[in-house]
């Protein structure tokens, strides 16, 4: 028998209810980070608002910079080794 996780799939996004659960704040609190340029770009799919977890992940090991400079690092970091400025760092 397949350990539980192994069975359940595995999320590439966060949508805003997710979000804050994992970051341990009310849905009107990430609103706001958001609205303020606290936290990273979402996108959009579908008419929903969702995070990609592998962003999330590196803005948190980065120490959650503002979205201003958390898309600097991210751009300087890509042109450094090479990549496109959109891609993962």
């Amino acid at each position: 028998m397949l350990p539980e996780s192994a069975t359940e799939p595995q999320l590439l996004t966060y949508s805003r209810e997710t979000l804050a659960v994992a970051l341990g704040i009310s849905v009107a609190t990430l609103d706001r980070l958001d609205a303020s340029g606290k936290i990273p770009q979402a996108f959009r799919l579908g008419g929903r608002k969702l995070w990609a977890r592998e962003v999330i992940r590196d803005w948190l090991s980065a120490g959650m910079p503002d979205r201003l400079t958390w898309q600097a690092l991210r751009s300087s970091n890509a042109t450094a080794q090479g990549l496109r400025p959109w891609a993962r760092a």
